[in-house]
């Protein structure tokens, strides 16, 4: 409960839960299992739990992340790191959970974290090899081709990312914020978990202070979208 800040419920949702995302009608929850390349779907109403299993397409069975980006619609990523290869996969939940690699089958298996765009049409892919790359994904095609990639070298901290409410920027854990439409830095705030306000207008950034590069004090900073201040 957010409102009393109790545990109201326990459910078993299998192998290692890692990634989740609530489907976009609000009905269910969606968990990326790191150990059994699959994704369990948790009823809401019910609690009931199923589980769509995608390990072969995935290329591992180290399900990472999985995010409901458009209707029907999922997308997972798996994390083998340098042990395995891994592909982004989409799930079509209103055709029998078929399921197929996108993003021109390219290899992307190093911690990839995903961060869709409100309006459906964009899906945003982070990879935490060094150095970190970032890929967006045009979900207007059945494919999800990758239509942009960043300079190689020239992002980082693209393992927590959040998105701006109009879809214009993206801010990563480096402190980095880019323009989405060509990954080119617009600006900087402090390095941490970065998340967007309800309303787009601030930008909350979990992290800490660092002095002769040893943590300070644990803290939670608040900037301005518009100016990074």
């Amino acid at each position: 409960s957010t409102v009393s800040g109790t545990i109201i419920r326990r459910v078993v949702v299998g192998s290692g839960p890692r990634g989740i995302d609530i489907s976009l009608d609000g009905s269910k929850l969606y968990v990326a299992l790191n150990g059994a390349g699959a994704i369990a779907v948790v009823d809401l109403a019910s609690y009931s739990v199923g589980e769509i299993a995608i390990g072969d397409s995935l290329g591992s069975s180290s399900a990472w992340d999985v995010v409901e980006a458009r209707p029907n619609r999922l997308f997972a990523s798996a994390n083998p790191g340098s042990s395995g290869f891994a592909w982004i996969v989409q799930v079509a939940t209103d055709a029998g959970n078929a399921y197929w690699r996108v993003a021109g089958h390219t290899i992307i298996r190093a911690g990839p974290e995903l961060v869709k765009a409100v309006d459906g049409t964009t899906l945003y892919v982070g990879e935490g090899f060094s150095p970190n790359s970032l890929y967006r994904l045009n979900l207007l095609d059945p494919l999800a081709p990758i239509v942009l990639e960043d300079q190689h070298g020239a992002v980082s901290g693209t393992d927590r990312m959040s998105l701006s409410r109009d879809g214009t920027r993206i801010y990563l854990r480096s402190g980095q914020v880019l323009r989405t439409e060509s990954f080119i830095q617009a600006g900087v705030v402090s390095s941490g978990i970065p998340q967007v306000s309800a309303d787009g207008q601030r930008l909350f950034v979990a992290g800490c202070r660092t002095t002769d590069y040893t943590c300070a004090d644990n803290i939670v900073e608040v900037f301005s979208t518009q100016t990074f201040l």
